[in-house]
């Protein structure tokens, strides 16, 4: 998949659900202006997610694309590291300083799985469900996973 061209005209757009009691946005929802800024997000951190540089690395370049584009990243949640069990250390945080955290290394696998907010990049889980991520001032949010893999020459996008 590295390499591979992406056609920023298939957004893929997804339904939102409104919880007409309580006024907020639940559910996934991807406009086209948070589509564009996720897929180019995925460009930047696969720049990004190389071996021998660091997690900080990935995470500074989510965050400089989304606050360059005028959005926010949730800082509650992250990826994580892929192995014998799908949810292992290390944490991979969708924000942060380059030249920071993990060393990454060749035969690495973890999720990259950034939450892009239009507006702040809070957000509360939904008592209701317990499962439900809604944003703190309602305005619409857009997620998406990737797994990658590191390789010896840089990676690969295993899922997306």
């Amino acid at each position: 998949m590295v390499g591979s061209q992406i056609d920023f005209q298939q957004i893929l757009l997804l339904p939102i659900q409104v919880d007409t009691t309580e006024e907020r946005t639940h559910g996934p929802l991807c406009t086209a202006s948070t589509g564009r800024c996720i897929t180019d997000s995925t460009i930047k951190y696969s720049k990004a997610a190389q071996p021998w540089a660091r997690l900080g690395d990935v995470g500074a370049a989510i965050q400089e694309h989304a606050e360059k584009n005028g959005y926010s990243v949730v800082r509650d949640l992250c990826g994580h590291g892929v192995g014998i069990k799908f949810h292992e250390e290390p944490d991979v945080e969708h924000f942060g300083k380059r030249g920071t955290g993990m060393l990454i290394v060749p035969g690495m696998t973890f999720t990259i799985e950034p939450m892009i907010n239009m507006g702040s990049y809070e957000v509360f889980i939904d008592e209701a469900d317990g499962w439900t991520v809604c944003t703190d001032d309602g305005l619409p949010s857009a997620q998406w996973e990737s797994m990658i893999l590191i390789t010896e020459d840089g990676n690969e996008i295993l899922t997306q």
